[in-house]
């Protein structure tokens, strides 16, 4: 019972962070466009500040509301490394399609399915673990 608890509290949780996904992707595209056309046109500078502004987004929403959790320092700091765990991650896979001849959609499309399920284990497993016991 407690095993079937566990995977819908974890079903709960990853919609919800499917949801803060899709919040935060367009946080990072609306960064990038108004920085980009309204203030300095320097694109990586643009994903840059975009990476930090959406980070900071994801790790709140995500704290109090896919995982129900508080902010700590412990959290946050984890929090930072699954997420540079999971640029890492994306740099790794379009870097590897690029040099195996493979056009960026269907390597987007594989990071698209890779990185977010392997980012939300880590964060339920390991960022947020303790706060995932079910009584």
């Amino acid at each position: 019972m407690a095993h079937s608890k566990l995977a819908s509290v974890a079903y709960i949780k990853f919609l919800r962070f499917v949801c803060i996904g899709f919040l935060n992707t367009s946080l990072h595209f609306f960064v990038v466009v108004i920085f980009v056309e309204k203030i300095l046109p320097e694109p990586v500078l643009a994903n840059s500040i975009a990476f930090i502004a959406a980070t900071s987004f994801s790790y709140i929403s995500n704290t109090n509301w896919s995982f129900s959790n508080h902010m700590t320092i412990r959290n946050l700091l984890r929090f930072f490394l699954v997420s540079v765990a999971g640029l890492c991650l994306t740099i790794f896979i379009t870097t590897i399609a690029k040099y195996q001849g493979i056009d960026y959609i269907p390597a987007t499309f594989l990071v698209v399915i890779l990185v977010p399920p392997i980012t939300f284990l880590l964060h339920f497993c390991w960022t947020f673990r303790e706060f995932n016991k079910i009584p």
